[in-house]
């Protein structure tokens, strides 16, 4: 029986290879992000050619393949851990793998996903295939689906497997919602049909009754809050297809006859069985054994470490595609069964050496020497061909199994059949600054940088470094934890400070391990005053633009001690400022910008008054005989200019800026000419007068003589 279902089973992932060849691994633990975003521990799901990490911080690293985008934009193959590339300002929750996609909730309770999506699993509303390929390799929101919303929002938990995925709703009625494929069309989706769904659905118990209540879920099985397991689709011993969620049952005395499994606490699927642990630390299993035989889906108590024994004594459990762990509770060892390897090849990921068969009975996984056995050990995780441990007391990281594209971010794709420490710092706690927040016009902060692990002695033999940078300023120690930073005077954007922290390797002979943090602080730039010009005209009582301004953020005051009033207010910079009374010769208006905690900056302009000029003739028309000078009898009022115009040919004396010039025509003279007296005063308009001069021809005299009379 187990050679026909590991043949089913290689035949359809083979179907799978060449379209979604990546897979992911999840590792994390109960992380906290924030004070609002503690991670969800552990996840279990992963694959075969992709891990995926998931850090305190919120931040993904992944390492491995990329070929259906699993490890994200602008990543490429990574035999060490590279960075995912989050939406702006997105930290991740938790996150999971299916076959070959990438599932993320966010701090804030939204579903992301990326990856493949050959069966819709994205739940991005499409479905790709071979001439429709629609890999996302950039973490994008899932849609709303059933919901009814626009996109998929207020999720407790994600979970993939295979090319399904899976959302437990954070509401008070705990629904679950599917989305992916149904490829054999036997109801995988758990929503009342045998088709696939490129958007979120909800699993049912019945027609329109949702499945609610649910506290995890693994493959096609939940574990509700009341401690019972249920079941949809066809895998695990269960025959035909079945679209709806059915609770799983489990012998009873001798096996003749089943009850409902009830007081659980944790499930685990594996391709091929389901593990189940209950309050009592006992484990249970459907679909088949470890090494294929008993199919049925019925649980039933699983096979422990000798012939007759069973599992007990379990803190936690976890499964692979055809291998599980177990992880005990007193000791802190790891208990492996199963395949050890991945299709037809060895991947080691029961941790007990290389070229190990089937294991029917668990085993305890041993550390790299081939002989000590891993303990201390307080979480486990899986991928579908590998295996994980964390040691919260050592904040140490192991990993064993499939490496054949430097999943496990070792450094190399060798052959991992031990549990092997792993190089995974960035998990934990990382690089940080702390700083407080600026209140005045302080130039200078004060900077602590938080570097895990650093010691001074390090620092003096050369094996950890510090050093901060940034886009403007100076450091007054640029290679110490604790700083000053003082930015560029004059500066007057956000200024970028970078920490760095740099770890040598120098006995695994590996490039440096590098965290960096970065910080934008806003520092609060000190208020100016500025004005148009600091000298201004101004003509009698007309309205003065002062043609000030301030900097953004400050406030403005404008004051004087001339009457008069400011328009719209003294407040307000650009303001207009209107004379009454008796005007001064000249006065000053003082504009002061103002910020809260800063010195406050003043501009001044002077205002010279000036009377509005006039201009006046004795007469608007005067008489000219002939070509002889004409007194234009002009005046203009006190401090003002003078300019004599006229199109006659002649000339002014002495000039034409003179207000009582005369004129002397030349060449031949009009009948009448127009003359203009123009006033003019800076700041003020010009006044003009004009005089008609006519002219007129002189008195001639005419002699005739009589005839001659001599002869």
């Amino acid at each position: 029986m187990y050679l026909v279902v590991f043949v089913n089973t290689l035949l359809t992932m083979l179907k799978f290879f060449f379209t979604s060849i990546n897979i992911c691994l999840l590792l994390a633990s109960q992380f906290l992000v924030n004070a609002q975003c503690v991670q969800i521990s552990p996840n279990v799901l992963g694959g075969v050619f992709t891990n995926l990490y998931q850090a305190k911080t919120g931040k993904i690293y992944v390492a491995g393949s990329n070929f259906s985008g699993m490890m994200g934009e602008d990543n490429s193959n990574s035999s060490t851990l590279k960075k995912v590339k989050l939406p702006k300002d997105v930290s991740s929750k938790q996150i999971s793998t299916g076959f070959g996609h990438a599932l993320m909730v966010s701090c804030d309770g939204k579903a992301y996903s990326w990856g493949s999506n050959t069966a819709g699993q994205l739940g991005n509303g499409v479905i790709g295939g071979p001439t429709n390929k629609t890999d996302n390799p950039v973490p994008s929101q899932v849609n709303g689906g059933a919901t009814g919303k626009d996109f998929l929002e207020g999720v407790k938990e994600l979970r993939g497997f295979n090319q399904v995925s899976y959302a437990i709703m954070n509401s008070n009625s705990k629904e679950l919602l599917s989305w992916g494929e149904d490829a054999k069309k036997t109801g995988e989706l758990g929503n009342g049909t045998t088709e696939g769904s490129s958007s979120p659905t909800y699993v049912l118990k019945a027609k329109n009754t949702k499945l609610t209540n649910v506290k995890s879920v693994n493959g096609s099985a939940a574990l509700l809050e009341d401690g019972t397991v249920w079941m949809w689709g066809s895998k695990y011993g269960q025959t035909g297809a079945n679209p709806y969620a059915t609770q799983v049952m489990k012998k009873q005395g001798d096996g003749s006859s089943t009850l409902p499994l009830t007081e659980i606490t944790e499930i685990a699927a594996g391709d091929i069985f389901v593990l189940a642990l209950d309050k009592n630390d006992d484990v249970w299993i459907w679909g088949q054994d470890f090494d294929g035989s008993n199919e049925s889906h019925i649980a039933r108590r699983a096979p422990g470490i000798s012939e007759g024994t069973y599992l007990s004594g379990i803190k936690s459990i976890a499964a692979g595609e055809f291998h599980m762990l177990a992880l005990q509770k007193e000791t802190g060892k790891v208990l492996s069964a199963g395949d050890n390897v991945l299709w037809t090849d060895n991947t080691g990921q029961l941790g007990l050496g290389p070229n190990v068969p089937r294991q029917k009975k668990a085993r305890y996984v041993l550390l790299n020497d081939g002989v000590t056995e891993l303990s201390g050990i307080t979480e486990i995780s899986t991928s579908r061909a590998g295996s994980f441990a964390y040691s919260a007391n050592q904040n140490k990281y192991y990993g064993w199994g499939n490496n054949t594209e430097g999943q496990l971010g070792l450094g190399h794709s060798d052959e991992v059949n031990y549990a092997t420490e792993l190089p995974l710092e960035v998990l934990g706690e990382e690089a940080s600054i702390t700083y407080e927040d600026r209140s005045d016009c302080d130039p200078t902060v004060e900077l602590t940088g938080k570097a895990p692990g650093y010691t001074e002695d390090d620092k003096k033999n050369k094996i950890q470094s510090v050093k901060w940078t940034s886009n403007s300023g100076t450091f007054s120690n640029e290679d110490d934890l604790v700083t000053t930073f003082t930015k560029s005077e004059g500066f007057t954007g956000d200024v970028i400070i970078t920490f760095t922290h740099t770890k040598e390797n120098p006995k695994d002979k590996k490039e440096p391990t590098i965290q960096t943090a970065e910080v934008t602080v806003k520092f609060k730039n000190p208020p100016t005053a500025s004005v148009t010009s600091n000298t201004i005209s101004s003509c009698g009582s007309s309205a003065i633009n002062l043609g000030g301004s301030v900097s953004t953020g400050a406030s403005a005051t404008w004051s004087t001690e001339t009457s008069g009033s400011f328009s719209p207010n003294n407040t307000t910079a650009g303001a207009t400022f209107t004379p009454t009374g008796t005007l001064p010769s000249s006065a000053t208006f003082t504009l002061t910008a103002s910020s809260s905690g800063c010195s406050s900056d003043v501009e001044t302009v002077t205002v010279n008054f000036t009377s509005p000029p006039t201009a006046s003739v004795t007469s608007n028309t005067i008489s000219s005989c002939g070509s002889s000078a004409i007194n234009l009898g002009g005046s203009v009022s006190t401090g003002a200019s003078a300019t004599w115009s006229t199109e006659a040919s002649g000339s002014f004396s002495p000039n034409n800026t003179t207000a009582g010039a005369t004129f002397t025509p030349t060449g031949t003279l009009p009948s009448s000419a127009t003359f203009t007296l123009t006033a003019s005063s800076s700041g003020c308009s010009s006044d003009v007068e004009t005089v008609t001069v006519n002219f007129i021809d002189g008195p001639t005299v005419t002699l005739e003589l009589p005839p001659s009379v001599c002869t």
